[in-house]
């Protein structure tokens, strides 16, 4: 998808700055609920910094797509998201987490045939963290493909429950969950993946990580005379921009800050 122009919301405290197209997107900010109506092909980044009990309410119009950065930083705050996703609509949806006990409920309705949507969360986490993503297949020929990546040092703990739910009569979706947490402390962290399934013609798999760097990546890096230091953040900066279609320095920056 080709387009120059960088439609940028940021939203902060006491103000919204924004840098829109209107013939691409039509938004509104009421009580700390956006709403954002994509009409046209585009790419869109929003920043959320400091805000307690974020709404955001997004829609993609018919055979529109959109690759969409959501970055979110700040103290601890909790976010509802919802995103529906008409007919042969695509969202890319790109979401950076680098917040203080953060907890999100995000669900996805693939409204129409043909909706498809393509999921990446990634987080560094350095207090308690909860993310529970909900995907509701509503027509035929619908697809979801998740990837839920995480990294816990200090405090952090997360949990990633993710739900597909596909009701009967609703044929040829397909899903596909990717959850993996990194860990770096003693926290208990869990993945809870859900595959609720009421049809036979899917496809569906899902799966599900949690443990520390493999040694042997860090053996074949330091075989190689990359000292286990380097070795480790390199690792997981690859770790945290792989799958990824928007590429932002700040995810990589953030590693650099916790392992020195």
């Amino acid at each position: 998808m080709r387009n120059d122009f960088k439609n940028i919301i940021i939203v902060g405290p006491d103000k919204i700055t924004e840098k829109v197209k209107e013939e691409e997107i039509l938004f509104s900010l009421q009580n700390q609920e956006l709403h954002l109506q994509i009409i046209k092909d585009c790419t869109l980044t929003l920043e959320v910094e400091d805000i307690q009990n974020f709404s955001l309410v997004f829609v993609v119009n018919k055979n529109v797509k959109v690759n969409f950065l959501f970055f979110k930083k700040g103290k601890g705050n909790f976010h509802k998201e919802s995103y529906t996703i008409n007919a042969d609509g695509f969202l890319t949806l790109n979401k950076i987490c680098l917040t203080h006990s953060h907890e999100e409920e995000a669900t996805v309705f693939l409204e129409g045939e043909g909706a498809k949507v393509y999921y990446v969360c990634k987080t560094v986490s350095v207090a308690k963290e909860k993310y529970n993503t909900q995907i509701f297949h509503r027509a035929n020929h619908t697809e979801c493909l998740l990837y839920n990546h995480g990294i816990t040092c200090l405090d952090g703990s997360i949990c990633f429950l993710v739900s597909n739910t596909v009701l009967k009569n609703i044929r040829y979706t397909k899903m596909n969950q990717n959850s993996q947490i990194l860990t770096f402390n003693r926290e208990k962290s869990e993945i809870k993946p859900n595959l609720f399934i009421e049809e036979n013609e899917v496809e569906a798999s899902h799966s599900a990580h949690i443990g520390p760097l493999e040694d042997s990546s860090l053996f074949y890096l330091e075989s190689r005379g990359i000292s286990k230091k380097e070795a480790c953040k390199l690792l997981l900066k690859g770790f945290l921009l792989q799958k990824l279609i928007f590429e932002d320095k700040r995810l990589a920056q953030v590693i650099d800050m916790y392992w020195r």
